[in-house]
């Protein structure tokens, strides 16, 4: 090639000499070649520049010499092209190795200008893909990232090469280099992330070596706050608020967090508050409106953190607590509901007296409710979902069990139950009468009865209020002024006068009576 880059020069010096015109050339000496750039690739490097406009611009000549000292001059290297293009690949270079390059101009004149140089290493081209195992995470928890190795020409992975792994987190400029790690025998580098506080960027970059540079596309990890909402109840009375604290994880302080209610349009915001200082806000919700409804609560996305919603939960607004002393169209529905299920309810005219507070407290105790006698909302849901109850001795004619656990008398009629009431049995305490002590407790088994009296029975133990006995020993079941919603009698079954007034002629001669705990 140097021989052949002499004749050509040989013929332009005898050409100039020949031809007398041409002598007449330009007094400076050529302009470089300018923006000279090297493009390294797989065993190559491709360089591109910009030719003078020079009147007597003649072509360019590009010479190589290995190493980074560039051509001082055009007979210092090996002529990898000439012309007058303003681009040329240079092949058949070893990667890794790093090579200068000069760029000549000739004019017309064949003299040659000063060289542009520039100097490049060929290396193997290589793709890195990456990837994030959440692009949502929640605070303090980790993500994992990925990136696989290849060569791009013929897509193999590569292995044991380096990737180094880049951060930025919200609030940062730039990204920082926060580790190293190696690609393994399936060309993939891998890096667990620590805890993650705000929102995240990430790249992973391969390094120049004999193996090209490469990066992945930027990635990123929006942080999830954590938004935790207290209720203290989900089932209220009207007017009655539940109480509910809201909570951020991390403190987000002044930030606004909403109220939604999930309509007929989907979710509405209904109410908002600022959260304070110590990154909480409290709510009550309340409605004179009954039923169901459901809600949650959110904060939107900011610049740091990612936007996050509660768990939705369902609040139900249920009628007042209804009470001895009160009346309304409330207390008749509940009198309406406890006659239908057989509770001894005495009259339904929606006043809550005394015979109503007692079948409260015999479906309380059947259904194993805490037994207040009133209907607050546990009862009044119950009272719309509770099944029958189930009699242990489901026969024909009439017959009254009591069950001793549950402190409740069953009448029943023809395999079902007719009526139902609360009772006070044996308290299983000691006490004395006539200087002997005895232990206050109610006899279980199979009973008739055998006797009854049409009025007051005043015993050694006090007075027993039309008793029908059942057991020998002076054991009754008897109207009294006192019927506690606990066992305290002396043995007697003890239900309130007025119950007995309507039971009494209920209970006749013979009848059989099933004492038992269930």
């Amino acid at each position: 090639m140097a021989g052949l880059r002499s004749s050509l020069f040989a013929v332009c010096v005898a050409t100039a000499v020949l031809a007398p015109a041409a002598a007449a050339h330009a007094a400076a000496p050529p302009t470089s070649v300018t923006q000279l750039v090297a493009s390294p690739a797989n065993g190559q490097v491709t360089l591109a520049w910009t030719n003078p406009a020079d009147a007597d611009f003649a072509g360019v000549l590009v010479v190589q010499k290995a190493g980074t000292t560039p051509p001082a001059g055009a007979d210092d290297g090996l002529t990898r092209y000439t012309g007058t293009a303003q681009t040329t690949v240079v092949t058949g270079l070893t990667n890794g190795t790093p090579y200068s390059f000069a760029v000549f101009t000739r004019n017309t004149a064949d003299e040659v200008s000063a060289p542009a140089t520039v100097t490049s290493t060929p290396v193997l081209a290589s793709t890195l893909t990456g990837r994030t195992s959440a692009g949502l995470a929640d605070y303090n928890k980790t993500v994992m990232l990925t990136a696989t190795l290849r060569r791009s020409d013929t897509n193999e992975v590569v292995a044991g090469e380096p990737v180094d792994v880049y951060r930025k987190v919200y609030g940062q400029s730039s990204f920082v280099k926060i580790v190293r790690v190696t690609t393994n025998a399936a060309g993939v580098a891998t890096y667990k992330s620590g805890a993650l506080a705000k929102n995240t960027q990430w790249y992973l970059a391969h390094p120049a070596n004999p193996l090209g540079a490469s990066k992945t596309a930027t990635l990123s990890t929006l942080v999830r706050p954590i938004m935790v909402a207290r209720i203290s109840k989900f089932v209220v009375e009207q007017n009655v608020p539940a109480a509910v604290t809201v909570t951020v994880t991390p403190n987000h302080a002044g930030r606004l967090i909403h109220l939604y209610q999930l309509t007929g349009k989907g979710w509405q915001s209904v109410s908002y508050r600022n959260l304070r200082s110590n990154s909480t806000a409290s709510w009550g919700i309340a409605s004179n409106v009954l039923g169901r409804r459901i809600f949650r609560y959110g904060m939107s996305a900011h610049d740091d953190h990612a936007g996050v919603v509660t768990t939705q939960f369902g609040i139900t607004v249920v009628p007042r607590t209804l009470r001895s002393g009160m009346s309304g169209s409330d207390v008749l529905d509940a009198q309406r509901r406890l006659a239908a299920q057989h509770y001894d309810v005495g009259a339904v005219n929606g006043s809550f007296g005394f015979d109503t507070v007692h079948a409260t407290a015999a479906f309380q105790k059947a259904n194993r409710l805490p037994v207040t006698g009133a209907v607050d909302a546990a009862t009044f849901a119950r009272l719309a979902s509770a099944p029958a109850p189930r009699l242990r001795y489901a026969q024909s004619g009439n017959w009254v069990e009591v069950d001793l656990t549950r402190q409740v008398l069953y009448y029943g009629r023809n395999r079902a139950v007719l009526r139902i009431l609360d009772i006070s049995s044996g308290s299983g305490q000691l006490f004395k009468v006539d200087g002997e002590t005895h232990r206050a407790v109610t006899p279980e088994g199979s009973f008739k009865i055998f006797h009854k009296i049409n009025g007051m029975r005043t015993s050694r133990l006090g007075q027993l209020w039309r008793p029908a006995y059942f057991a020998s020993g002076g054991y009754a079941i008897h109207g009294n002024g006192s019927v506690p919603f606990h066992p305290a009698s002396h043995g007697c079954i003890r239900i309130t006068n007025s119950a007995m007034n309507r039971l009494y002629d209920m209970l006749t001669m013979g009848m059989r009576v099933y004492v038992y705990r269930s």
